[in-house]
């Protein structure tokens, strides 16, 4: 049973295979049937990822997954089923095959491509992160640019804090001096409140003065720009977001490829491992091929050859005598409604039918051209 399956899949005849002598030419048909059972596993895991990267919904991964494996069986087995090692060399032969091994290759590289981003995939999300970092900077550098009111406000809200900074130690110096003045640590060095220290203290009253005079009219401005900096901060953080998650989303299976041929470039052992993986399965889907064409005409071929030619030799026999076949048919219905008519018309129901029809018409003959007898309306005048 396992082995009619592999036949199967590698598009042979299995009642010839069975009648084949040699136990090679039927391993190398397992073998092909092997290959290409194989090739559709993997169509069907790279399909699923591939429509899983796409659509992001398992059961839709597992369908479409699934009727892509069916699709490259089938055109594998295609090819396989189409592709015949003959006794002699032609070009024709050599066109044929040219064909199929391209379309093996594009299957192949088709089917590689996913399996190449999930393995990967680790390399692949590391650069995607490193560009989305990359991207979400410069972008939030074009927008600082676009918006220069929150740096224009940045700059005087700090100019207004500094004044008031420097106005509050100002007074603080001058109070300092009052001070000391006082205790006799500075100025005169004499102790007590004289004549210098109420002028220092006359300056130290009027800078405090001064500083709530700034502080009052400057606390209202800082409140305005520090809510108008919120404002346009609240409005720049929103668009870096819009960037940067629209950014992460864009985890495509195009962008993934782009992504991967990226450290390729980057990386040469990742390159050299991408490349063994491609090669891989274009030598595993045209390996089928290779072994029909490559390898020494066996039993099978032979006899497949003879029960081809044998077949299209019967099929262009029938072809040349069909129209007289056909037309032995039509005379020989024809002959056969004759005779059936024929013997219809001496069966004595059809006898009877005959005769009462004649009579009929012999009746309705005699009515129409026999006069009858006129009869008087006043049989009472006439006497005889």
């Amino acid at each position: 049973m396992k082995l009619k399956l592999l036949w199967w899949c590698a598009g042979v005849d299995a009642e010839l295979l069975q009648n084949c002598r040699s136990q090679k030419e039927q391993h190398k048909y397992d073998a092909i049937g092997l290959a290409i059972l194989l090739t559709t596993a993997c169509a069907i895991l790279s399909g699923g990822y591939a429509f899983y990267t796409i659509f992001k919904n398992p059961i839709h991964a597992l369908l479409l997954g699934v009727f892509w494996g069916l699709f490259v069986f089938n055109m594998d087995r295609l090819i396989i089923i189409t592709t015949h090692k003959e006794d002699k060399f032609s070009w024709q032969q050599l066109g044929m095959a040219i064909t199929r091994i391209i379309v093996a290759v594009l299957i192949a590289v088709v089917v590689a491509k996913p399996l190449e981003l999930k393995i990967f995939e680790k390399p692949i999300l590391a650069e995607l992160a490193q560009e989305n970092a990359q991207i979400a900077l410069a972008v939030q550098q074009q927008i600082n640019q676009g918006m220069p009111e929150i740096a224009e406000l940045k700059a005087a809200n700090q100019k207004l804090e500094q004044d008031l900074s420097d106005k509050e130690k100002n007074r603080d110096l001058l109070c300092d001096r009052a001070m000391k003045e006082a205790e006799g640590i500075s100025g005169t060095g004499k102790e007590g409140k004289g004549p210098v220290y109420e002028e220092k203290q006359l300056l130290c009253q009027q800078q405090g003065r001064e500083l709530e005079t700034l502080k009052a009219k400057t606390e209202p401005i800082l409140v305005q720009n520090r809510q108008r900096i919120m404002q346009l901060q609240a409005q720049k953080d929103q668009e870096v977001k819009t960037v940067t998650t629209a950014r992460k989303q864009a985890d495509d299976i195009m962008t993934q490829l782009n992504t991967l041929e990226k450290i390729a470039q980057k990386n040469p052992a990742i390159a050299h491992a991408s490349h063994a993986i491609s090669w891989l399965f274009i030598v595993v889907d045209t390996a089928p091929i290779f072994a029909k064409l490559i390898a020494k005409r066996g039993s099978y071929d032979a006899m497949l050859q003879q029960k081809e030619y044998e077949q299209i030799q019967r099929a262009d026999e029938d072809r040349k005598y069909f129209p007289i076949q056909l037309k032995n048919d039509q005379e020989k219905e024809r002959k056969f409604y004759d005779d059936t008519l024929g013997e219809a018309y001496k069966s004595d129901p059809m006898k009877k039918v005959q005769e009462e029809l004649i009579e009929e018409i012999t009746n309705r003959t005699r009515k129409k051209y026999i006069p009858r007898k006129k009869v008087s309306p006043f049989p009472f005048f006439f006497t005889s």
